[in-house]
């Protein structure tokens, strides 16, 4: 195994376990599937209905004091899937950059995220995490 593998897996643990803390943290979430991959995860969160889900938008003030205004209104609130996975991505970050101060480790500045509205789409998107793996060699990203 490379040095580069044993920083994937040692960094892929820290992710891991950090994903399996998030319903401890936040209790309106249940954890779905949920796989680490060389270069990025997927995941499955289970929200009640007290989740809230859409916060993106674009200032085009100039003002200072509107734009603090704009940003309390839109930022990310407490509990929500923005907030959850930002403090997900910072856990992960503190620690692994610790832990490893001399290796590089960053997140994508965002996440991909898809609403599943029923039972077959969770039945295809959790058979699609579980079987990523077997299939990286095909994946655009794969970087042999």
């Amino acid at each position: 195994m490379s040095r580069r593998d044993d920083e994937v897996i040692n960094h892929g643990a820290i992710v891991q376990g950090f994903w399996f803390e998030i319903p401890k943290h936040f209790p309106n979430i249940q954890l779905g599937e949920f796989v680490v991959m060389p270069n990025h995860i997927h995941g499955i969160l289970v929200l009640d209905n007290n989740v809230e889900t859409l916060h993106c938008n674009v200032s085009t003030d100039t003002d200072d004091t509107n734009k603090s205004k704009f940003h309390q209104r839109i930022s990310p609130k407490s509990g929500s899937i923005s907030a959850i996975i930002r403090s997900y991505k910072a856990i992960c970050t503190k620690h692994i950059q610790a832990i490893f101060p001399d290796k590089s480790f960053g997140w994508q500045e965002r996440f991909w995220d898809h609403i599943i509205r029923d039972e077959r789409s969770l039945g295809t998107i959790a058979e699609y995490i579980v079987g990523n793996p077997s299939k990286w060699d095909q994946d655009k990203f794969y970087d042999r």
